[in-house]
């Protein structure tokens, strides 16, 4: 596992940025749980709750436009949930460009964990919360979208001209 180091000129935007990647991760641990329960439940939501579409949908309290239907029922579904309620509140503050990025990550675990577990292996663990306490690399390099997903992450991350980020690490 590699280490990114992101360089910080301006030390007063570096609380800023350190409690956006704590929100962020804390918005992915709460949406695994999410799916978790749903596949102890066997409640069969897994399609919905990883359309990105329709929890975009979801978080901004829209109408979903072509997702209409699965919008309306995840909101009937999930209204006195207390979890979906706390992941909304959550996701309020945060870009949805970088949650779509969150969901399609945990999506993707959730694929590969469901591959694992078909082909027959029982060792297989669905994906697993990270600790708050711990993050010291917020988003680990595991494939070729690291690089890709953390220049989306720079760039919007950079709300004021005071932050300056190396060029060498990308």
């Amino acid at each position: 596992m590699k280490t990114i180091k992101i360089r910080i000129r301006d030390n007063r935007v570096k609380p800023y940025i350190l409690d956006k990647v704590y929100e962020y991760r804390h918005f992915e641990n709460m949406y695994i749980i999410l799916l978790h329960q749903d596949y102890n439940q066997k409640t069969n939501d897994y399609k919905k709750l990883t359309d990105y579409r329709v929890m975009r949908a979801v978080l901004r309290d829209n109408n979903g436009g072509k997702v209409r239907e699965d919008v309306e029922y995840i909101k009937e579904k999930y209204k006195d949930h207390s979890l979906m309620k706390d992941l909304i509140d959550c996701s309020k503050n945060l870009k949805i460009h970088n949650l779509v990025e969150i969901m399609k990550s945990v999506k993707s675990q959730y694929r590969g964990f469901f591959i694992r577990k078909n082909k027959g292996d029982s060792s297989v663990k669905p994906p697993q919360t990270k600790k708050l306490s711990k993050l010291h690399n917020p988003y680990p390099q595991t494939s070729k979208k690291f690089r890709n997903y953390l220049k989306t992450v720079k760039f919007q991350l950079m709300i004021s001209k005071e932050v300056e980020l190396d060029g060498d690490c990308f």
